[in-house]
């Protein structure tokens, strides 16, 4: 009997340690369930965000791809999915080192050029966020790209106006609806022998010569309302006092409701051809 006691214990301890491997074995068959399904939740997330969402590890490898990507780039996410991030830089060797950058000084977000599959190289903001493990350990990256061509068009196109606004050899200045000067470039301080702080904020009347009479002022500005613009001579002074002729171009900008919103003037400082018409005559 004490041999047949000692059997039974063993089978039971035997027993209870299949049953716990058992329950250990279907706990973390139950979490793997729970993690598939949690990441094709969080899949399903990405691709209904609008924008590119691609997560790659630390080497820059993707391991996620949405249809915004695909929508964006023209690679579907089994042409993505493994490559390194590289195939997508408008050129290869051209690494701006993001992740680096984010990793090491804490870069979330930048403006980079990348290439489609069509071969179109186009300008895009990226934000970064890191991934982390259960203890903090960075694993990975998900950056967020917007297109952003028309923007970087635009305010190139706006950089490119204000350096020929200033570098321009004619006089520009340019008023609100009001008539009140917002901005006068070199050229026309030069002209006026005005500062900047003298003027912003004045109005033309200040650099009136008072050789011309009230007529005359109605007439150019009933032609700047009626036909949008104006041209011809006239007489000014500066800030000395002295009295010089200009020939003028006026203008008014109306924006897409037709209301004039603001008036840009050109100046050339035509006396030397003024003398030089005297001597002729």
């Amino acid at each position: 009997m004490p041999g047949g006691a000692e059997d039974l214990r063993r089978c039971a301890e035997l027993q209870h340690e299949l049953l716990l491997a058992r329950a250990d074995r279907d706990r973390v068959a139950a979490e793997h369930v729970r993690s598939l399904a949690s990441t094709r939740e969080q899949a399903q997330v990405l691709d209904h965000i609008h924008e590119s969402v691609i997560v790659m590890d630390l080497a820059g490898y993707i391991t996620h791809w949405n249809k915004g990507a695909e929508r964006m780039f023209g690679y579907s996410s089994d042409e993505a999915m493994g490559r390194n991030i590289l195939f997508l830089y408008a050129n290869e060797d051209d690494d701006d080192g993001f992740h680096a950058a984010f990793l090491e000084g804490g870069s979330r977000e930048m403006e980079v050029r990348r290439r489609k599959k069509s071969g179109e190289v186009f300008w895009a903001s990226l934000q970064l966020s890191l991934i982390s493990d259960g203890d903090g350990q960075p694993t990975g990256l998900i950056g967020y790209l917007s297109d952003i061509t028309e923007r970087v068009r635009v305010r190139e196109m706006l950089q490119l106006h204000a350096r020929i606004f200033e570098n321009s050899e004619e006089g520009i200045m340019i008023t609100d609806a009001d008539l009140r000067i917002v901005s006068v470039n070199e050229a026309l301080r030069r002209i006026m022998e005005y500062t900047p702080d003298e003027v912003i904020g004045q109005t033309p009347r200040l650099l009136r010569s008072g050789r011309h009479s009230a007529a005359f002022y109605e007439e150019m500005w009933r032609q700047i309302e009626t036909k949008g613009n104006w041209r011809g001579e006239l007489w000014d002074k500066r800030k000395t006092g002295l009295e010089f002729p200009l020939w003028t171009s006026i203008s008014a900008v109306r924006n897409e409701e037709g209301r004039i919103t603001h008036y840009f003037s050109i100046f050339s400082d035509i006396t030397e051809r003024k003398h030089a018409e005297e001597r002729i005559h």
